[in-house]
């Protein structure tokens, strides 16, 4: 015990220092002796002292207790290896917990790695949680090499996992563009697609777009939909005469993610005709105030899917228009309904609205209660107050919670 408690101290001490000690070799020899220790707190606090005090014949084995001791998932630094630059290529050489510890090491120390040590490190199968580490040490270190390594690494992610990637892509974009033009075996839509993310212009772009099979320009454009200076020049109008089925839920996807209200007037016309979650949600998220009249009307459909997603909708629309209707919605017998009312009411609800959710303090559902908090906090009226101060002795803690801070706000 008393082992244990003294060099688990140093462990931590050594750790600390500012820079390591000056080299004590009768110290690094009686460390040495506690790897093999029969208690496993001591070999490990043995490993860290001795990798804290810098380069040793003890690495190799040290870094195997230290691995062993994190598992398959680390998600740090070691600090007895916050100073180890030596160690980098090292680490990334390896795999599990060393090639992780490799990309922080990297990525906190510039010019630590080799690119050669990085780019082979890329080419090795890579859980997806390692992502932001290989992320931060690629800001860092920038090569050809590398960049062969990374093309590589992306076109190996599955496709729905290579958006985190896809940021650093443009800072390595001369090399990419090289390694690009190098590789003969992507097809056109691939190809398209990272020209795409290297920033090469939007107009030529867009006409190698048009030129694809529907199929093959639906794959592309779902995959860009997030850049607004190419969704913006597509030919939506043309091709949502053509084929409306075809292109209408890549439409409103594309108008959400690039923020162009220009596509507006096209879906609201295709939300009358071929309703659908998708098209509810853009005329939600651009906050279309036209298309209230329609999803108005669809409530009548009584779509079970589309019932939830147009309150929803009509709360972050807004207006006049929108929130009477979630009043009305709001009154209705099933709970249910009256919930999400209540709730999508709230978030758009004006000064107007106070009197209807000041009668609502004291409705048996707690979280339409929770609503008339956020609503009655929003305004503060004589009125109101003293809703909030009858809502501050409420039942339910997060009510009675809420209510409390609002009126000391």
């Amino acid at each position: 015990l008393e082992t244990e408690t003294t060099v688990g101290f140093l462990a931590h001490v050594v750790e600390g220092l500012p820079e390591p000690p000056s080299p004590r070799p009768e110290l690094r020899l009686s460390l040495a002796e506690h790897l093999r220790d029969p208690y496993r707190a001591v070999r490990l606090s043995a490993a860290r002292c001795l990798l804290a005090l810098g380069p040793g014949p003890e690495d190799a084995e040290a870094l195997h207790l230290l691995a062993d001791s994190v598992g398959e998932e680390p998600t740090i630094l070691p600090s007895c290896l916050a100073r180890r630059t030596d160690l980098s290529d090292t680490l990334l050489e390896r795999s599990g917990a060393w090639r992780f510890w490799g990309f922080l090491s990297a990525a906190k120390h510039p010019g630590s790695a080799s690119p050669e040590s990085l780019a082979s490190a890329l080419t090795r199968d890579e859980p997806a949680e390692s992502l932001d580490a290989i992320i931060d040490a690629l800001r860092e270190v920038k090569s050809p090499v590398v960049a062969a390594a990374l093309l590589d690494f992306y076109l190996g992610l599955p496709i729905e996992e290579r958006a985190a990637l896809e940021p650093i892509l443009d800072e390595h974009r001369d090399h990419l563009s090289t390694a690009l033009d190098q590789r003969k075996d992507l097809t056109e839509t691939e190809r398209l697609v990272i020209q795409a993310l290297l920033g090469e212009p939007a107009d030529g772009i867009v006409a190698r777009i048009v030129e694809l099979d529907p199929n093959e320009r639906i794959e592309v454009i779902s995959r860009l939909e997030g850049h607004p200076e190419i969704v913006r020049q597509l030919p939506w109008t043309t091709w949502l005469e053509e084929d409306p089925e075809r292109h209408a839920e890549l439409a409103a996807q594309s108008a959400i993610a690039s923020g162009s209200r220009e596509l507006l007037p096209t879906l609201r016309s295709l939300l009358e005709r071929f309703p659908s979650p998708d098209l509810v949600r853009a005329a939600g998220e651009l906050g279309d105030r036209e298309a209230v009249p329609t999803l108005i009307q669809l409530l009548d459909a009584k779509n079970p899917i589309l019932f939830v997603l147009i309150i929803e909708n009509l709360g972050k629309i807004g207006g006049p228009d929108a929130r009477h209707q979630l009043q009305t919605l709001a009154s209705a017998e099933d709970e249910k309904i009256a919930r999400l009312a209540y709730k999508a009411l709230a978030s758009c609800a004006t000064e107007d609205d106070d009197e209807f959710f000041r009668q609502a303090i004291d409705n048996q559902d707690w979280l339409v209660r929770l609503a008339c908090v956020d609503v009655l906090g929003r305004f503060a009226r004589k009125r109101n107050l003293a809703a909030l101060a009858q809502l501050a002795a409420d039942p339910v803690a997060a009510v009675a919670e809420r209510a409390a801070s609002a009126l000391e706000g």
